[in-house]
């Protein structure tokens, strides 16, 4: 496969992943400062909860944001390597669950910079580098 091809696929993956992180991110950021303001000055964000209007549209959309980011996470995980064609963020069968052994394997790490199946960085600095 042609360099400029892997380029354009691990920019595809990169945005996947930064904009979940993102979304994913912000919103729980958020919530955790509110919550200390209000530990450290009691009664300070009570407008925040106060019932009117406009505070359940901001819920809302911190929500949906927060839910927006999960479905990108869980689609980031489905994204494959664009050198290997193997899934970026999974790791193949172990020797363990070939042999039919009971247990669950979760072979998955959406936080690797690496394809768990041939190496490739994210940022493409090995893209030269053969399996």
């Amino acid at each position: 496969m042609e360099s400029a091809e892997i380029r354009r696929g691990l920019r595809t993956l990169r945005w996947f992943r930064r904009t979940a992180w993102l979304c994913a991110g912000i919103p729980v950021v958020l919530t955790a400062i509110l919550i200390l303001v209000n530990k450290v000055f009691p009664g300070s964000t009570h407008f925040l909860v106060s019932g009117a209007p406009w505070t359940h549209r901001f819920w809302i959309w911190m929500f949906n944001i927060f839910a927006l980011g999960c479905a990108l996470c869980l689609l980031t995980l489905a994204r494959r390597c664009p050198r290997c064609r193997r899934p970026f963020h999974h790791r193949g069968r172990t020797r363990i669950q070939t042999r039919n052994e009971s247990g669950v394997r979760f072979n998955a790490n959406i936080f690797s910079r690496r394809c768990l199946g041939c190496g490739l960085r994210v940022d493409g600095s090995n893209i030269e580098e053969r399996l």
